[in-house]
């Protein structure tokens, strides 16, 4: 009876060696380093792979060892303190998954992507932890060179769009100035079916300009090259101006455009040109939506926003809203709403995607608030700021001279915003 037991016994124990043999063999011969460590920090088991990669051949016994003949970093390159090591905080219980790391060990650095278990006991007690890292270095740098050289292939797009744009731009902007001769010096020797052929030549010349200027002005925002000529200017004037300039275009749509403000004059630092190109595009793109026999209202006010005062510049329409889930898009290249009103009036999609870059440039933010069938608003914040501290009575005569010049250039920029509406 003995002697079968410690035959019984002898069996099973054979049987766990070979089980355990087998599992040494299978873990050896996986690509992954995998190691074991108890609560104590102490290692159970190490793949050959460990021991090559992480542990560099040499005999250590436990995790405290390891680490001081080796360093951890994150992917910014900041070392990882020992608390926060995915060992120790496995040991805590936590499971980690797909966390990369960069180990720097005895003679060379990788990178790594770390996923643990913990294991407990019956007691339900933090017994052990495992660990499986997988060498992606080569995976990473494959990666990393493709992105580079994608980001060469935009950057060359970007490059040619705003060389083959500017290409477009050289002769529309000769036809532009002699329809503006034409209009300034013979408009008064041309028979009527002449002025109107003349018309609709103009808005479509205004039309492609203002394609063509949109798209040089993403390309070159897309590309760095955007210029700011940043100048001490009264907002509320500007403001004022720009929107008593689209009040004619209003009119003939038969909609009310109103402009209200308690400021009576506010000196920021701003690109003049940038921010017409914003309110313009704004004002136009409202005045598309909006029917006949609705409001338009510009507000012009100062706003907190991150604990700093702002000029805060909000286009409220009553037009056809936009659904909610379309607002998340509308800022994006291309993105339009696909609404039958939209038709009367044709665009390309860059506006507000133009818009938003634009307001960025100039260190601002943008936000949509819209209710479909009720109106659309849509609010900028610009920080205010001032490039110089001019004397009263010299600010005031060079402002006077900068609103004389800067009205003729606004009626021109409005007429190019709003070729494309129809009315």
């Amino acid at each position: 009876m003995l002697s079968r037991n410690i035959t019984e016994q002898i069996e099973k124990d054979e049987l766990i060696k070979s089980q355990k043999e087998q599992l040494e063999t299978i873990l050896n011969n996986m690509s992954d380093a995998i190691y074991i460590v108890d609560k104590n920090r102490e290692f159970v088991l190490i793949n050959a792979e460990a021991r090559r990669k992480v542990f560099g051949n040499n005999i250590v016994n436990d995790f405290n060892t390891l680490y001081h003949s080796m360093k951890a970093f994150d992917m910014d390159g900041n070392e990882i303190p020992f608390h926060m090591l995915p060992t120790l905080r496995t040991l805590k219980g936590e499971t980690i998954e797909n966390y990369r790391l960069k180990i720097k060990g005895h003679a060379s650095v990788w990178i790594a992507d770390v996923n643990t278990t913990p294991i407990y006991n019956e007691n339900n007690e933090m017994s052990m932890a495992v660990m499986c890292l997988r060498d992606i270095t080569q995976q990473v740098k494959l990666q990393n060179e493709k992105d580079e050289a994608l980001e060469a292939s935009m950057k060359l797009k970007d490059e040619f769009l705003y060389l083959i744009t500017h290409e477009f731009k050289t002769p529309i902007t000769v036809i532009h100035a002699a329809l503006q001769t034409i209009d300034l010096i013979y408009k008064s020797e041309l028979t009527e079916k002449l002025n109107r052929f003349l018309s609709t030549i103009k808005q479509n010349t205004n039309r492609q300009l203002r394609l063509v200027n949109n798209l040089l002005d993403i390309t070159r925002i897309s590309s760095g090259h955007l210029k700011l000529n940043v100048t001490d200017i009264n907002i509320v004037y500007i403001t004022r101006a720009i929107v008593n300039s689209v009040a004619l275009f209003a009119n003939q749509k038969g909609i009310e455009l109103s402009f209200h403000t308690n400021l009576t004059e506010n000196i920021i630092s701003l690109d003049e040109q940038k921010y017409e190109r914003i309110l313009l595009n704004l004002l136009s793109n409202a005045l598309k939506f909006t029917p006949q026999g609705k409001l338009i209202d510009v507000s012009l006010s100062i706003k907190k926003y991150r604990n700093k005062n702002n000029i805060c510049v909000s286009i409220k329409d009553e037009g056809i809203g936009i659904p909610q889930n379309k607002q998340e898009h509308i800022f994006q290249r291309f993105g339009q709403v696909d609404r039958s009103l939209s038709r009367q009036a044709e665009g390309t999609g860059l506006g507000l995607y133009l818009t938003k870059l634009l307001v960025n440039a100039l260190h601002g933010v943008i936000t949509l608030e819209s209710e479909e069938g009720k109106g659309s608003t849509f609010t900028v914040l610009l920080p205010i700021t001032r490039v110089e501290a001019l004397e009263e009575t010299a600010l005031y005569h060079e402002a006077e001279n900068q609103y004389m010049n800067s009205d003729s250039r606004i009626v021109e920029a409005t007429a190019i915003e709003f070729s494309d509406i129809y009315f």
